[in-house]
């Protein structure tokens, strides 16, 4: 039986500050955590969604905004990985919310990114209480990034990747937060990264990974078992690898599943820049626009079929004429040509496209790969990859290091589909060009 005195103990009364959660708040957060499989990361989830919600009440009764645009809470490829919200703002100040679970905790865990990577450090920490049963939020204290930098040098990072910071160092008082949004004009905010932090290389984490996959793809594998800090760290750099990371943990352990994700690994190279070819602002005769933002050399419209064969063409010309009279494709009088040239290792390679607009649903492009400003073999062994944001659409390989000097491949794109092509030698050096997307808005 229990007693008086055990039930008072567990008692915990409730705040006067609460903040009811409404019951379409707690349907966001369901939905929110629903992408997360294992279920400890599932309920964290869902923990930090009601606060991120009720927190947002808090503001907006005191005549705040906050902006989610890039909220981590909504990539569940990060959630899957770090318990926090960070990628908030209030005007020009970043922030970040920790979860709380009792009154009695005197300690609240951090994930280091969150203090050690510019891209998730916030101007203040913002800690809210989660009473899921009662359907409440209480925000109880923050603490400036400034000051908590200052007093991270007395503590060790724990071995899960976090920070067990006191509690009495936070500010009892969330009201000082809207005096410090009202009258700071800044707060110091050295978003230089960890000297501490030695990332490892894109190839040495991908092949850590492809080593530890059968631990990876458990439901339960927590990555500080099996990643050391460094490597931990690293991967929130790679979004490739933690796309890959999220896919491999949200579906059921099977030996074809190891399989398949073992050569999705292989495929991956890493983006080394993020402009968007958009193909159709281009179409459009936006020109100027369009090559203001990215790398590509527009060339003049192509009329392939009635215009004299030039030698800048020649190679375009006669891919077209075999891809229409051997392929069936058919293909506009008036193309559109451009190409960027890039190395690989010791080559100079080119990347030329003819693109044109099939209809308002469908962009039509041939890619074709060449030696940049000369007339040479391709090496053997290279291989070109296309793909979408899923799978592998067309490989091509040079056999041979007297046979081809060019490969080419005609690929259709819907509405803001995404491609990447990837160049991956013997050696396996490999390097992926910017996207092309046909953005239709």
């Amino acid at each position: 039986m229990i007693s008086l005195n055990e039930l008072l103990f567990d008692w915990e009364p409730v705040s006067e500050t609460a903040i009811t959660i409404h019951p379409d708040q707690i349907q966001q957060a369901a939905e929110l955590s629903s992408p997360i499989i294992r279920p400890t990361k599932q309920w964290s989830t869902y923990l930090h969604a009601l606060a991120l919600f009720g927190f947002e009440q808090w503001l907006a009764e005191r005549d705040f905004n906050l902006s989610q645009e890039n909220c981590t809470l909504k990539e569940p490829q990060i959630t899957n990985i770090l318990d926090g919200v960070s990628g908030l703002n209030i005007g020009n100040y970043k922030i970040c919310l920790l979860v709380m679970g009792c009154s009695e905790d005197d300690v609240v865990s951090v994930p280091s990114p969150m203090l050690d990577l510019p891209d998730y450090a916030a101007h203040f920490y913002i800690l809210v209480m989660v009473r899921e049963e009662l359907e409440q939020i209480d925000v109880k204290g923050l603490i400036r990034y400034d000051q908590l930098k200052a007093k991270l040098g007395s503590l060790s990072r724990q071995r899960d990747w976090t920070y067990e910071i006191p509690l009495d160092w936070f500010d009892p008082d969330p009201n000082h937060l809207l005096l410090y949004l009202r009258c700071l004009k800044s707060i110091p905010l050295d978003l230089s990264l960890n000297p501490q932090i030695k990332f490892i290389s894109f190839n040495e984490l991908k092949k850590k990974m492809g080593d530890l996959i059968s631990q990876l793809s458990l439901p339960n594998c927590q990555l500080w078992q099996v990643l050391t800090w460094q490597e931990g760290v690293s991967l929130l750099s790679y979004p490739e690898l933690l796309h890959w990371l999220y896919r491999l943990q949200s579906t059921t352990s099977s030996p074809e599943k190891i399989a398949s994700f073992t050569a999705q690994l292989s495929q991956l190279s890493r983006n080394f820049g993020q402009s968007v070819l958009n193909v159709k602002q281009w179409l459009q005769n936006k020109v100027d626009e369009f090559s203001q933002s990215v790398s590509w050399v527009l060339e003049p419209p192509l009329v392939w079929q009635t215009g004299s064969l030039r030698s800048s063409s020649d190679t375009k010309v006669l891919i077209l004429k075999e891809l229409q009279e051997e392929r069936g494709i058919n293909i506009p009088n008036t193309v559109l040509p451009a190409y960027q040239d890039f190395s690989l290792v010791e080559y100079s390679l080119r990347l030329s496209t003819v693109s044109w607009l099939e209809n308002e649903e469908e962009l039509r492009s041939v890619l074709i790969l060449s030696r940049a400003g000369s007339n040479d073999f391709l090496p053997k062994g290279l291989k070109m990859t296309i793909s979408d944001e899923e799978k592998i659409l067309e490989e091509l390989l040079v056999e041979s290091k007297s046979k081809d000097y060019y490969l080419y491949c005609p690929i259709a794109m819907s509405p803001n589909e995404q491609i990447t092509i990837t160049f991956t030698l013997e050696t396996e050096e490999s390097l992926t060009l910017p996207l092309f997307i046909l953005i239709t808005e």
